[in-house]
């Protein structure tokens, strides 16, 4: 995917010379799967969260949850549910912030060192998280750590206050937006049913399976769909314009600015909102998911394995939101090459996980390359 460390974009004319399709060449990102096969269960969680330096907590957490889908299931007590709750929004966060740093970089800083506050309180204060365990967490929240939540949350508040809430930029109509959610389907970015809704608001499904297929199973680019509607009908996308998407969300101040604040400061003010909450309260014992997965700063985050009776791994499935988006993407290239739009917009808005979205504006480098 890269020339001299240039993103590439694929282009495909038609025969009177005319964009046909574009997609953004993932090649650079193969799969990981067959790094996890035959390795021992109990070495997996140390391999997975270092699958990503920018999501380590989110591989970390899904990784956990996949090895507790495969005993079973695992009823959390309610200072597990609360210390991983905290990682996860934490997290959320502070990708986020990063996102914000080359344009609103005071703010974005801010948010940042919050976010650090958040994920030592957590248990996890080091880049790799040490908080999952399965079957619960390594520590619970200390005194000390709630008080540092809660005495840095008014700076988070007011720097995030400084993020421009432009309104929601249009997005592919024909995608369904797929994330996590509760039973009842109100949107949880640390869900246990996989939801699907179209964009005017029609519930396709909220199921607890892994009702997810591969167009080709193996690629970087696997073009996955809802397996029930098929690869046309079926094709989605995750991440914050899809989360906003799913329903009301659970905190005031989000759920006020949803349909009205560009998504990433919608889903950043959630998880504001739900740090502060949780440092007053533990929330209600759940049980784990069926499937290994979280609703990450990027979108759908899903780990998959199956293991034999000697505790190895025989088979995995790691879906990643980048290769989740990529139909989105390529459909937002297309039709930006078509009618003359912005290239680099199109790219930020799916947000592949590649240093190229951390560009300033105008400095992505992209490269065009002509398809045969």
């Amino acid at each position: 995917m890269v020339d001299g460390g240039r993103p590439q974009v694929l282009v495909w004319r038609d025969a009177r010379g005319q964009v046909a399709r574009a997609r953004f060449d993932l090649t650079g990102l193969p799969r990981v799967e067959s790094v996890l096969i035959g390795r021992p269960v109990a070495e997996v969680p140390a391999l997975v969260e270092r699958l990503c330096g920018i999501c380590p907590a989110a591989h970390h957490l899904a990784g956990v949850r996949a090895l507790e889908a495969l005993t079973g299931g695992v009823t959390l007590s309610a200072e597990a549910e609360r210390m991983r709750r905290l990682l996860h929004y934490g997290a959320v966060l502070q990708t986020h912030a990063f996102h914000w740093l080359p344009t609103q970089p005071q703010a974005a800083m801010v948010l940042g060192k919050y976010a650090k506050t958040v994920l030592a309180a957590a248990g996890s204060p080091g880049h790799f998280p040490a908080t999952a365990i399965v079957g619960g967490v390594t520590a619970a929240l200390t005194d000390a750590g709630r008080a540092a939540v809660l005495a840095g949350a008014a700076a988070a508040f007011a720097a995030l206050q400084q993020i421009p809430a432009s309104e929601p930029t249009p997005v592919t109509p024909h995608f369904l937006n797929v994330g996590l959610a509760t039973a009842d389907g109100t949107p949880d970015l640390f869900g246990t049913h996989l939801r699907a809704v179209t964009d005017t608001g029609e519930v396709v499904a909220n199921t607890t399976a892994l009702a997810i297929a591969e167009a080709e199973p193996g690629s970087p680019a696997p073009r996955p769909y809802l397996r029930d509607l098929g690869p046309s009908d079926g094709q989605y996308r995750v991440g914050p314009h899809a989360q906003v998407s799913l329903g009301e969300l659970s905190t005031e101040q989000a759920a006020q600015l949803q349909g009205r604040a560009e998504p990433r400061v919608v889903i950043a003010l959630h998880c504001l909102e739900m740090i502060t909450r949780l440092a007053d309260q533990a929330p209600t014992p759940t049980a784990s998911p069926q499937v290994g997965w979280v609703d990450s700063a990027r979108g759908l985050l899903v780990h998959h394995y199956q293991a034999d009776a000697a505790g190895q791994l025989t088979a995995a499935v790691i879906l990643t939101p980048t290769a989740q988006n990529e139909p989105w993407l390529a459909a937002l290239l297309t039709e930006a090459l078509q009618t003359g739009g912005d290239l680099e917009a199109a790219v930020r808005l799916a947000d592949p996980c590649l240093p190229c979205t951390a560009a300033l504006p105008g400095q992505m480098n992209l490269e065009l390359i002509e398809a045969r």
